[in-house]
């Protein structure tokens, strides 16, 4: 089953990584741009599909965390990298505000996960969020933790369905 994940997803890295690269100069600035999100994405698909090939590690106990200082800057970077042109496509307002530089209490956690997570809530404020919304990821640290919180002008759920 993974040889038939990975391989498609390889390939789809390889191209994306070559037009990303554009040493023919054939592409504007815009279809870089558009490439580096297509390869960032397949990166961070191949991560998850390794995640859960490796489900039988969670279930273990087994699996391995990468515990870190955290540079919030660059996952502000990121999740930017992926999600502004789609916000700009549906005219919604997309905003990450975070403090300038980096938390005053450094934070501690695995940033691939914490990355993972935001892109996940990021993504299904903007699927709610019809056009001329605003989504807006709001970042800052205490001194015991990071607080993240993502808000939308989307349809929401009703409270019916909330647990």
């Amino acid at each position: 089953m993974s040889h038939e994940l990975r391989t498609p997803l390889n390939s789809i890295l390889i191209l994306s990584q070559m037009l990303m690269e554009n040493k023919n100069k054939v592409l504007g600035e815009k279809e870089v741009t558009y490439a580096k999100n297509v390869y960032s994405s397949g990166t961070d698909l191949l991560r998850l599909i390794n995640d859960i090939l490796d489900l039988s590690k969670v279930e273990a106990g087994k699996m391995d965390l990468d515990i870190a200082e955290v540079d919030i800057s660059e996952i502000a970077g990121n999740l930017r990298m992926i999600f502004t042109e789609i916000a700009n496509e549906r005219s919604i307002d997309f905003r990450i505000n975070y403090p300038k530089g980096n938390f005053a209490h450094p934070l501690h956690t695995d940033s691939q996960r914490l990355e993972q997570i935001l892109r996940n809530f990021l993504s299904n404020a903007l699927n709610s969020t019809g056009e001329h919304g605003k989504v807006t990821l709001e970042m800052e640290s205490t001194p015991r933790r990071g607080v993240f919180s993502v808000t939308d002008t989307g349809i929401g759920i009703r409270k019916a369905n909330r647990r």
